[in-house]
């Protein structure tokens, strides 16, 4: 790294900008990089098909990733950091001295890696999870990193000096194949040494028990403060018992305002899960969740009754045939007509 450093920081002074990038929208970028530009706090190095906005960096060769981690490094105005798949042969190569330029920045706060394959991006960049104190938020959108790659991932969480993490996201759509349950553990267990952990996503990724049992210790863990949950998986990895683990501790979580559900699970799950609505410790003000059956919206109907906290509520149905009987339980919820006196009371 050092020589890294001395061969960019020798050409710094003399090199042009026109000589890293004949793209004039590239060198409009780095000017502002390498100028400081306080106006200029976000940046995507992307492939060519992607956006081609003004703030996307599209780069040709390795001279074009080298400079822009080189100018990044030395940035105090970047606030995020958006990393897309490339169209560069041998891009986990390729992107090495970028990474080893970026990895000096100090002021980012947010990271995200769009439609990475592989982990070994994250061993380049490790400098910068442990030197950056100003990290917050890491986001990953559809990567499919592999049990090494995931495993990589968490030593980079883990290592982050200064646990400064606020935001967790893995948002992989359906089709991408499921984080296996030891490497959603290994993260999970990561994440645990960030006392400042507000809000936490984990969509496609599998949730064995022994995921739910990580989870259920990181929210009743008194140096956290979840806030926000996101749980997703398309393929009913959530077992009974897995539920059976996990509600409790979101019930009992005192810190929980926003929680997403996005499993179908069977109907002894739903009725486990609808008592997290019925508890008097929940501090639950937001629920979204999608139900599959027609016995379902009755059944979270009824807990709702004495829930006196929520305040939005999204139900999303999946193959249920007999929407209007199920929407009568809620209307009956907001609006209770049997009597003048039940009415003022249910709304």
């Amino acid at each position: 790294m050092d020589s890294y450093y001395s061969e960019y920081d020798a050409r710094a002074g003399s090199i042009k900008i026109e000589d890293i990038s004949s793209d004039k929208n590239n060198q409009s970028i780095l000017r502002r990089i390498k100028g400081n530009d306080s106006t200029f706090t976000k940046i995507c190095v992307c492939s060519g098909d992607l956006f081609g906005s003004d703030d996307d960096y599209v780069p040709n060769d390795a001279t074009d990733l080298g400079w822009v981690g080189y100018y990044i490094g030395n940035n105090t105005s970047l606030k995020e950091l958006h990393l897309w798949a490339n169209d560069l042969e041998d891009f986990n190569e390729l992107v090495k001295p970028f990474c080893i330029g970026a990895s000096r920045n100090k002021s980012i706060q947010k990271i995200s890696f769009h439609c990475l394959s592989g982990g070994h991006i994250f061993q380049s960049l490790s400098p910068f999870f442990k030197d950056n104190h100003n990290l917050n938020e890491i986001e990953l959108e559809n990567s499919d990193l592999g049990a090494e790659g995931w495993r990589i991932l968490s030593l980079a969480i883990a290592e982050c000096k200064s646990k400064s993490l606020e935001k967790f996201s893995i948002e992989n759509d359906d089709g991408f194949e499921l984080i296996d349950d030891t490497q959603v553990v290994n993260i999970i267990v990561a994440l645990s040494l960030h006392p400042g952990l507000q809000k936490l996503h984990l969509y496609g990724a599998s949730f064995s028990r022994n995921v739910c049992m990580a989870l259920a210790t990181l929210l009743r863990w008194s140096a956290t403060n979840l806030h926000t949950l996101g749980v997703a998986c398309d393929n009913n990895t959530f077992d009974e018992e897995g539920v059976d683990v996990l509600v409790p501790a979101l019930a009992s979580s005192g810190h929980l305002h926003k929680l997403s559900w996005y499993n179908s699970i069977t109907i002894r799950g739903y009725r486990t899960l609808s008592t997290l609505l019925e508890s008097p410790n929940s501090s639950l003000e937001c629920f979204d969740l999608i139900y599959d059956g027609d016995e379902v919206a009755p059944i979270l109907a009824a807990a709702l009754s004495s829930n006196i906290t929520l305040k939005a509520l999204g139900f999303f149905r999946d193959n249920s045939s007999n929407a209007p009987a199920q929407w009568s339980a809620f209307s009956k919820l907001i609006c209770d007509t049997s009597s003048v006196n039940k009415t003022f009371l249910s709304n």
